[in-house]
């Protein structure tokens, strides 16, 4: 027996339904996921009294596979919340309402995602975490040789489709009425004046402070002044040096600075104005237009539980919430094409239909690669900024106006940082290494359960480490994905890593990006792009195969590349396009292939080379100007919306431009 969450109130649940049903609680063993201190207490008393143990489910994500060593982490997001999400579209009528109502239609899409997504530790409530529960029960379960097995878990929309799931499984349901909260989740809320919570509130606060120091609260709408907003990715860098920066495409092509705004922490305002950029404005657009019209909820309750219904109106509520925000930013800063690179959520789908309603356009770049289609790559959008081809591209449910084909965005880097990378090979190479291997991980957490967790990315580091310092021909360079919190997150493992960089052989890129605190950002990415390191070595390994956009960086830059697939991802694109020169299971392996190819006197040299059909199927340019290509096409666009032309007309014609330019193949219209 499981339950999701051990409560002092969940516990006299438990004793009363057994009552009920005259179950015997006697030498019984029940596992719970999570638990509270007033559940202890009650707890030894029922030890005391029935003999009930109350054990906690001890278990790791990276332990949780299936019988395809695929890590189901992975898999829920590409087959189990897909599927489920089908079935609860189909059992319900109220989601063809919903689709069929004009008015509704992306609101439609935004749910669509919403059924599939969420965060399985930050977010209690989801799908996503029940999905995961009962993998987890059944992996113990099947590992216990335990039959009939039961678990009880927080009350959820859905749960008759949950209840059909775990079935499958021979798992049966129950619910209980008490969520798991999660640790930054309060139960008492002060009321705040937030952008995020009450946009209109906040810029009548703005206007107050505005006129407290004698200034003018408004702006003036100027259409001569429309802008390009650039939704930050927190890399606040505006020197073209090939470091990671937000403003890669206006530092690569002939676009204006002063056609972007963005939104910028207030240390940044005077160097980002400096460059002629613009920084988002507090004030407010005197307008009668400036009140959005809220979408009211008009559908029945009909076949839906409480929980099912209030999903419908939160999410409505929030929905409109997202709206008023955008309207309120968009119509202050004269914002006319609204970037980002944020599909992963849903509220970008709100966005999308606020800024066509403004008459304006929205647009995504694609900054990271995706072998698998997973659930939460469903996008609305006018604009796709992307370097797959048609053919790889997953379409997922998205609605997509124009698909714009640019080649690889970050490929502007190779040329600008051939001279930094040759100086850290040098330094290496000086001390002793006769060849050096560039290491790329991803982020970690402490939590084992809900991420692969920091021990396997303290693995990345320590098998490596003890090879380079009983090997002096080896030289590492670690590029780690998140830098600022690495030392403690590897914990023992820094002291091999300080052993290994006082030989003069080890180099680690540690400085981060710009940290954009008053936006609610704790920490940045590492400022320096994966091909820095790549370029300073001999072969470059990507430990993550289920996140290869590094590995993918430096191939298209023709740098000898392999992946190790640690998480198990068998039916990820690279395992139809790649062989065993490129793709390992574990560290030993690669270490192993590694030495025998450097230390052979007849090197393998298809050893880490990806097969040039499939890089240029990825960048059908491979020239190095896919960022300017980007920036031309905005550039277009401001041109001809500042001709005061429809939106329609300003994406048909640059579409032209662009297809006669570089060929009718590289813009397709989706939807």
């Amino acid at each position: 027996m499981y339950i999701e969450y051990l409560s002092f109130y969940n516990i006299i649940f438990l004793i009363y339904n057994f009552f009920i049903k005259k179950i015997n609680l006697r030498h019984k063993t029940i596992f719970y996921i999570d638990r509270t201190f007033c559940s202890i207490i009650i707890g030894k008393i029922l030890n005391y009294l029935f003999k009930v143990k109350f054990q906690y489910l001890n278990f790791k994500m990276m332990d949780i596979k299936d019988q395809n060593n695929k890590l189901i982490r992975l898999r829920i997001f590409t087959k189990d919340l897909k599927e489920l999400r089908k079935k609860i579209i189909k059992n319900h009528d109220i989601f063809n309402e919903i689709k069929k109502n004009t008015n509704f239609s992306h609101f439609y899409s935004y749910l669509f995602k919403k059924l599939a997504s969420g965060h399985m530790a930050m977010e209690p409530e989801t799908l996503v975490r029940a999905v995961f529960l009962i993998q987890v029960v059944l992996w113990h379960s099947k590992k216990n040789n335990f039959s009939n097995v039961s678990l009880y878990i927080g009350n959820r929309s859905w749960f008759e489709e949950l209840k059909e799931y775990a079935r499958k499984y021979n798992i049966k349901l129950y619910k209980t009425p008490q969520l798991r909260k999660h640790r930054e989740r309060k139960n008492f809320y002060f009321f705040n004046i937030g952008q995020n919570n009450f946009p209109l509130l906040f810029n009548i606060y703005n206007i107050v402070r505005q006129i407290i120091r004698f200034n003018y609260p408004f702006a003036k709408y100027n259409i001569n002044d429309l802008k390009i907003y650039h939704f930050t990715f927190n890399q606040f860098n505006l020197n073209n040096d090939g470091h990671k920066s937000d403003f890669f495409y206006v530092l690569n092509s002939n676009l204006e600075a002063k056609n972007v705004i963005y939104d910028c922490a207030k240390k940044n305002i005077n160097e980002l104005e400096l460059k002629n950029f613009s920084a988002s404005n507090k004030k407010l657009v005197f307008s009668k237009n400036i009140f959005l019209p809220r979408k009211k909820f008009l559908f029945g309750k009909k076949g839906l539980s409480n929980l099912e219904y209030n999903f419908f109106v939160k999410n409505l509520k929030n929905y409109n919430l997202i709206q008023r925000r955008t309207n309120i930013f968009s119509r202050i800063n004269n914002i006319k094409i609204y970037l980002t690179w944020n599909k992963y959520t849903e509220d970008h789908i709100a966005q999308h239909e606020v800024i066509s309603t403004l008459g304006g356009i929205y647009a995504i770049w694609q900054f990271s690669f995706e072998g698998s289609s997973f659930s939460s790559t469903q996008m609305s959008t006018d604009l796709y900024f992307s370097c797959f081809s048609e053919k790889f591209f997953f379409m997922n449910n998205s609605k997509i106006k124009y698909y714009i084909n640019t080649g690889y965005l970050m490929d502007y880097q190779y040329a600008l940082l051939k001279e930094e990378a040759q100086f850290v090979r040098n330094k290496i190479l000086s001390n002793g290494a006769k060849y050096i291997v560039a290491i790329f991980d991803e982020n970690s957490s402490p939590d084992k359960r809900w991420h692969t967790g920091n021990l396997l990315q303290a693995e990345n580091y320590e098998i490596i480490l003890k090879e380079l310092l009983i090997n002096p021909n080896l030289g590492v360079i670690f590029k780690p994905k998140f830098a600022k919190n690495l030392r403690e997150r590897i914990g023992t493992v820094n002291k091999l890593l300080v052993e290994a960089v006082n030989t003069g052989r080890c180099y680690i890129y540690e400085n981060s990006g710009h940290e954009n605190s008053d936006y609610g950002y704790s920490y940045a990415r590492t400022s320096a792009p994966p091909v820095l390191a790549g370029m300073s070595a001999d072969i470059c390994i990507h430990s993550h195969l289920c996140a290869g956009s590094a590995a993918l960086e430096c191939a298209l830059a023709n740098l000898p590349t392999i992946l190790i697939d640690r998480e198990g991802t068998p039916d990820n694109l690279f395992y139809d396009i790649l062989d065993k020169n490129i793709i390992f299971k574990n560290w030993e392996e690669a270490i192993y292939a590694i030495n025998d190819i450097m230390r052979s006197k007849t090197r393998n040299h298809n050893f880490g080379k990806w097969p040039n059909h499939f890089l240029n199927s990825i960048d059908k340019f491979r020239d190095g100007k896919a960022a300017f290509r980007m920036g031309e096409y905005l550039n277009t666009l401001i041109n001809l919306i500042k001709e005061n032309k429809s939106r329609d007309e300003v994406m048909a014609v640059a579409a032209e431009i662009y297809t006669k330019k570089y060929g009718i193949d590289k813009i397709i219209t989706i939807n």
